[in-house]
């Protein structure tokens, strides 16, 4: 055991060596660097994509796309949905008149209807995740070559975006091109 901690010790004791030995060695590099090379600052942007998708233009025609798309698939759910509300007052109206095979054949039919309207839902969510993702994908492709031509007009180094979840937590409006992306992009239109 005495042997273990010897040898643990002297490990620690070597590393700790090794990392004041780099440290040293990389900060006499830089001593040794010019001062301008070592102090060069980066030029930083920040902007707010659903800020210009809700001001701008095509932002705009895209989200009135999607809300038609999801006003038609709501539509098609309304209507099954009361195919299935009506077919179960008609169960619950006639369930003492009617034979007790009749009752299983408009049950199963119920049950049948609501799978069905279970498989619409999950259909209708996929294909609107899909025409959102490719919505989104169109949008960027239209503002990625803005935002470059903003980084190069004003000498960005890195855009960074800024958006809700708490990344970024302070912006200096200077360095917001948010609304400069927005109106490059309705000129572009």
């Amino acid at each position: 055991m005495k042997q273990f901690t010897i040898n643990l010790f002297s490990y620690c004791f070597l590393s700790f060596f090794m990392s004041l030995t780099i440290l040293n060695t990389a900060q006499a590099q830089v001593q040794d660097e010019p001062i301008n090379k070592i102090k060069r600052s980066t030029n930083i942007g920040v902007f707010d994509p659903t800020v210009v998708m809700s001001k701008s233009q095509k932002g705009k025609s895209l989200i009135k796309g999607l809300e038609q798309q999801q006003k038609i698939a709501r539509s098609k759910v309304d209507a099954q949905r009361k195919g299935i509300m009506d077919l179960q007052n008609q169960i619950r109206q006639n369930s003492l008149t009617i034979s007790k095979v009749e009752l299983e054949k408009l049950s199963r039919e119920y049950d049948q209807k609501v799978v069905d309207l279970k498989q619409l839902t999950d259909d209708i969510q996929r294909k609107m995740e899909r025409a959102q993702q490719m919505a989104i994908r169109k949008f960027n492709n239209a503002i990625k070559p803005i935002v470059q031509q903003i980084s190069i007009n004003r000498q960005l180094d890195l855009v960074l975006i800024e958006n809700n979840d708490d990344n970024i937590f302070y912006v200096n409006d200077r360095i917001n091109i948010t609304d400069e992306v927005v109106r490059l992009l309705d000129a572009s239109e």
